[in-house]
């Protein structure tokens, strides 16, 4: 069977979660925040990020914003300043408000601001909270479950259920406990709508974070397929009924151009889950119910192309159909692109995984090679004592080396001491030579010594004849007396 989806121009998939009107009772408006158009409460129209909601005199609504049940009273005034996939933030700035949260994942936060306080809800249950702008004060109530309010400076004071309590201006302190459950009109509505959801048959086989899921009950029937599992059928329709028929294309921002069906049960089939052709007739998959389901303008379908209708906005691309992998039917759709990232994930993980069986490939076959091309055992004995033989060369080289180095530097030592002693010797007899010649004129020039090969005596004035002074290994011999090495000869005279 052909797999197909639907696709549209925008490349943005907006939001994907959103709050959708469940139940209105009275006069409820909306302003969307995308365009700041002031509209009436309208369930095919979907609700996100800072869009306001009000509640005139003796009005009630119901909102299903994916994971929690809001309800607003007589005068109600909110506005969704956070709403995604990990956050639900709402502003309450009078009026009545009633929450239901049914989930909190670990990571997932849901507080409610008003002008006293904040409170961060911790734990599923059931909530209500009453501001009155006159007083200035903010009534708690909690039913079940547990939370934390925050006063002025961020002051945390814990609230456990089941009490109520209120406060005045900003101050956590002071505050008086009431009664628990006041049982005014409100109370009564909104214990009536839970018994509701409760006897829902379609939340037993869809999610109850999916927007108009409970609203399936009174226009289809139930099924279990076993390629696809759960399937609900639309009942009431014409026997060529195909998904997409009745209904138009409307540009909501921000998420441009979205299917809006005409059915009243046509808001969640055609924003979650998917349609396929089961036999003969369509049907709808919801995917599986513990999951949170990301809201889309359109769906993917599977099978025969379903009628476009007509006036379709100039320049905009309707739904076409293109292939869609075996493996994704019967998995929860996403917004196309969601689908795009998770499709390149699985092809880069598919990429990993075989170069990794390549890698594991090329080894084995290397190892096999080593095996096969292996040395006999004679052989690498041979081997290992050819390299021993190297090995003991190559220290007896070092010590070698080592040795002569040694031998090296002992001769340099013994050199530098040699020469060092030899100009000590010459420096004493320099300064005894100094010490024995008699005083010089002022002006008288000096002969210089002419050097010799070797060391010659020099004959000192016969004014002060001095007793000769011989220099070991036949260096000088001064004086008239004997030589006291190979000869003597006679020095200049001295210049008088």
């Amino acid at each position: 069977m052909l797999q197909g989806v639907a696709v549209w121009a925008q490349t943005d998939p907006g939001p994907q979660r959103i709050a959708r009107f469940e139940a209105v009772e009275g006069s409820i408006q909306f302003q969307s925040a995308a365009d700041n158009q002031t509209r009436l409460a309208d369930p095919r129209w979907p609700l996100a990020a800072g869009d306001r909601v009000w509640a005139a005199a003796g009005s009630r609504g119901e909102l299903n914003a994916g994971g929690a049940i809001v309800r607003v009273g007589d005068g109600a005034d909110i506005t969704f300043t956070a709403l995604d996939e990990r956050n639900a933030q709402i502003r309450l700035t009078a009026g009545t408000l009633g929450v239901v949260l049914r989930d909190i994942p670990p990571g997932d936060r849901f507080e409610i601001d008003t002008p006293n306080l904040a409170v961060v809800l911790d734990r599923p249950g059931r909530w209500r909270l009453d501001v009155d702008p006159q007083r200035n004060t903010t009534r708690v109530t909690a039913e079940q479950g547990s939370g934390t309010l925050y006063g002025e400076g961020g002051q945390p004071l814990a609230f456990n259920a089941p009490q109520s309590r209120e406060y005045a201006f900003r101050s956590l302190a002071g505050s008086q406990p009431l009664a628990l459950n006041s049982g005014d009109a409100f109370d009564r509505w909104s214990n009536e709508r839970d018994r509701a959801l409760a006897q829902s048959p379609s939340l037993r086989y869809a999610s109850a974070d999916i927007p108009g899921v409970a609203q399936l009950d009174a226009y289809g029937d139930w099924g279990n397929d076993p390629r696809y599992g759960a399937i609900w059928y639309p009942r009431s329709v014409a026997a060529d009924w195909a998904p997409y028929r009745n209904g138009h294309w409307e540009f909501i921002p921000p998420w441009g151009w979205t299917w809006v069906d005409d059915a009243p049960w046509g808001f969640a089939p055609f924003h979650y889950g998917r349609w396929e052709q089961a036999g003969n007739r369509w049907g709808w998959i919801p995917g599986p119910p513990q999951r949170r389901q990301p809201y889309a303008p359109a769906l993917p379908f599977g099978g025969a192309r379903p009628n476009i209708p007509q006036g379709v906005p100039p320049g905009f691309r309707p739904p076409m159909q293109h292939p869609m992998a075996p493996q994704r039917i019967g998995a929860p759709i996403e917004p196309l692109a969601d689908q795009v990232r998770r499709d390149q994930w699985e092809r880069t993980q598919r990429a990993q995984q075989d170069q990794h069986q390549a890698d594991m490939q090329r080894q084995q076959q290397m190892r096999e090679a080593q095996q096969r091309f292996q040395p006999s055992y004679g052989q690498r004995q041979l081997d290992e004592q050819r390299r021993q033989i190297e090995q003991q060369q190559q220290q007896q080289m070092f010590q070698q080396r080592h040795q002569q180095e040694q031998l090296m530097r002992q001769d340099q030592q013994q050199q530098m001491q040699r020469m060092a002693e030899q100009q000590a010797r010459q420096r004493q007899i320099q300064q005894d030579q100094m010490q024995r010649q008699p005083m010089q004129p002022a002006m008288q020039p000096q002969m210089p010594q002419r050097m010799q090969p070797q060391a010659q005596p020099q004959v000192q004035p016969q004014a002060a004849p001095q007793a000769p002074m011989m220099r070991q290994g036949g260096v000088q011999n001064r004086g008239g007396g004997e030589p006291g090495g190979r000869g003597s000869h006679g020095g200049p005279p001295p210049n008088h």
